[in-house]
């Protein structure tokens, strides 16, 4: 093989790597910061957030349903196409600036905001679930629950005020950071839990 067509090689390979910073699919592992997961993907680092059932571990990480991501800080749920850096969307819905989030089909702008099923989310770093208003920074909505304060997370229903916990159905829950989707117990600072995960670390 001649020393042009290894440049080649090497650029196809530069070109991938490249490529790998936006990402669609159904079911692949994910990696890379910042990113999430929804339903069963397996995350790690701190900061993370699960929907169902997923043990998630590492730095600000999400995904939306089983999607194949890779590079910092960019998600795909379920096909649609996106571009530029810290952009997520779960289900084809159309997302623009840096660390926003979407999970099926909403509008969402502003930084380091995340929605679950059309929700209108506004201000920084929050989130929502299933079609909840949520407002204020760092707070998350599981099912429609209405939640205020800082940091604090529901899964299911439950009303949640004060800064960072969380319970969803039934689970007793204390310390700060803290979340529960679906009766597990969960501990450990700014951890979150979707469907019966057990999750800790901060």
């Amino acid at each position: 093989m001649s020393e042009r067509d290894n440049e080649s090689e090497g650029t196809a390979l530069d070109e991938n790597q490249q490529l790998g910073t936006e990402a669609a699919g159904n079911g692949s592992g994910i990696s890379g910061p910042m990113t999430a997961d929804g339903n069963g993907s397996g995350i790690s680092g701190p900061m993370t957030a699960d929907g169902n059932g997923s043990g998630i571990s590492g730095p600000m990480t999400a995904d939306g349903n089983g999607s194949g991501i890779s590079g910092p800080m960019t998600a795909d749920g379920n096909g649609s196409g996106i571009s530029g850096p810290m952009t997520a969307d779960g289900n084809g819905s159309g997302i623009s600036g840096p660390m926003t989030a979407d999970g099926n089909g909403s509008g969402i702008s502003g930084p380091m905001t995340a929605d679950g099923n059309g929700s209108g989310i506004s201000g920084p770093m929050t989130a929502d679930g299933n079609g909840s208003g949520i407002s204020g920074p760092m707070t998350a909505d599981g099912n429609g629950s209405g939640i205020s304060g800082p940091m604090t997370a529901d899964g299911n229903g439950s009303g949640i005020s004060g800064p960072m916990t969380a319970d969803g159905n039934g689970s007793g829950i204390s310390g700060p950071m803290t979340a529960d989707g679906n009766g597990s117990g969960i501990s450990g600072p700014m951890t979150a839990d979707g469907n019966g995960s057990g999750i800790s670390g901060p």
